[in-house]
């Protein structure tokens, strides 16, 4: 199941990319479509910080704590035996860590667009999503194939 990793993580990446470059060629700062009036909006965002506007203009930092961590998915991935919940987990986790790294490297900044109309929220992207639903299976991993976090064989 390890196998398919890289190929989640790429799809996921790619769409996270088109996503935000057509936003960013199609609206400009704050300009806002409403999809479902009242409930979800696309709103182009340049967020230099992270979830909540924290660390706002922190962006060489955040780049290099999510070096750091991606070092430490990785080298995690090779050392254990992975569920497939887990394996789907990492990919998408690494996916959205990945979207988000690019924008700031590559921007100084990382491009957000899905506004909740519903409810006073922050505005986020498909990186985003793809990282908090990553998280949740690789926690859910941990409690339901505990076998699975052994120390592989090497």
């Amino acid at each position: 199941m390890k196998k398919w990793i890289v190929p989640i993580a790429a799809v996921v990446f790619a769409l996270d990319r088109l996503v935000k470059l057509w936003v960013a060629q199609a609206l400009s700062a704050g300009q806002r479509i409403d999809l479902i009036p009242g409930v979800i909006g696309i709103c182009y965002t340049e967020n230099t910080g992270m979830a909540f506007g924290m660390l706002s203009g922190g962006t060489v930092v955040l780049a290099i704590v999510t070096l750091v961590i991606l070092a430490g998915a990785v080298w995690l991935i090779c050392r254990v035996k992975l569920s497939p919940m887990s394996c789907v987990g990492f990919a998408l986790s690494i996916a959205g860590a990945l979207g988000n790294l690019f924008d700031r490297v590559f921007y100084g900044y990382v491009v957000d667009m899905i506004e909740p109309l519903f409810v006073e929220f922050a505005v986020f992207n498909i990186a985003d999503i793809a990282l908090c639903i990553g998280l949740v299976l690789i926690g859910l991993s941990l409690f339901t194939t505990p076998s699975a976090w052994e120390k592989r064989d090497e």
